[in-house]
């Protein structure tokens, strides 16, 4: 999963803490074959507009930096948009506040599933469904500065990849791999039969039926690769197969086509 930074800066540096909000853009999809580049627009509560975009690269973040004197800490209205070749494939919004002198961390991961998902006025897109643009407090999580060498983590959504999201020690612990059909086994494996379907059973991918009209008639259990409404080898069933005169297989009976 890509990982993309961007920093907006409330208030002036002046305080103890600075009153930061960091956006944190992750995304499910393929990089750069689905999603190329990332473009980040806050608008605040004065209605001043800023923007950023750049390309989804690991290892090169880019800030976003918005400083007050002062005002009203919000709401701002953060929209990201996962592009390719510079065309809009999927977006989120947020609504948020800054909190006074906290450094926190706002998530906002591009998911495959969002792409086509239309949402009401005031919903977006996440995890494939919609929910309220508006961001509660708890939402936003403590920034630990990855410079400091003490604590790079930043806590975001635990997904099946292998890390550490949500920085709790423990690893895809959200994800069950022992039944989850779209990561049976292993993040990333999917659960898929030609001409079948199938579940996840204990970490193996195991095929449960097949189409209408297709059989697994090597029981290898890996697909259906009979097609038995014209193969006169195995014609309706895996157990029939035609001969003179009804040598042929005519959508699952014997006869003459």
């Amino acid at each position: 999963m890509v990982r993309w930074v961007a920093v907006l800066v409330a208030l002036c540096a002046c305080s103890a803490d600075p009153t930061q909000v960091i956006l944190v853009v992750d995304t499910d999809m393929n990089v750069p074959s689905e999603l190329d580049a990332v473009r980040i627009t806050v608008v605040g509560p004065d209605g001043e507009i800023q923007s950023t975009e750049g390309p989804l690269v690991l290892g090169d973040p880019r800030t976003l930096a918005q400083t007050h004197t002062g005002g009203p800490l919000g709401p701002f209205r953060a929209t990201v948009e996962g592009l390719l070749a510079g065309i809009p494939v999927v977006t989120r919004h947020a609504t948020f506040d800054f909190q006074r002198e906290r450094r926190l961390a706002l998530s906002m991961t591009l998911r495959r599933a969002c792409r086509g998902v239309a949402c009401g006025a005031e919903e977006t897109c996440a995890d494939g469904g919609c929910r309220s643009v508006v961001v509660a407090p708890e939402e936003l999580r403590p920034w630990r500065n990855p410079r400091s060498g003490v604590d790079a983590c930043v806590p975001m959504e635990e997904v099946c990849n292998d890390r550490d999201d949500d920085c709790d020690g423990l690893f895809d612990e959200a994800t069950n791999k022992l039944t989850d059909p779209t990561n049976c086994g292993g993040c990333g494996v999917v659960c898929t039969f030609m001409n079948g379907s199938g579940t996840c059973q204990n970490g193996d991918c195991v095929l449960i039926e097949c189409d209408e009209g297709f059989a697994d008639c090597d029981a290898d259990g890996e697909s259906c690769e009979v097609n038995t409404r014209t193969n006169p080898d195995f014609c309706g069933d895996c157990l029939t197969e035609c001969g003179n005169p009804d040598r042929d297989c005519c959508d699952g009976v014997c006869g003459r086509c």
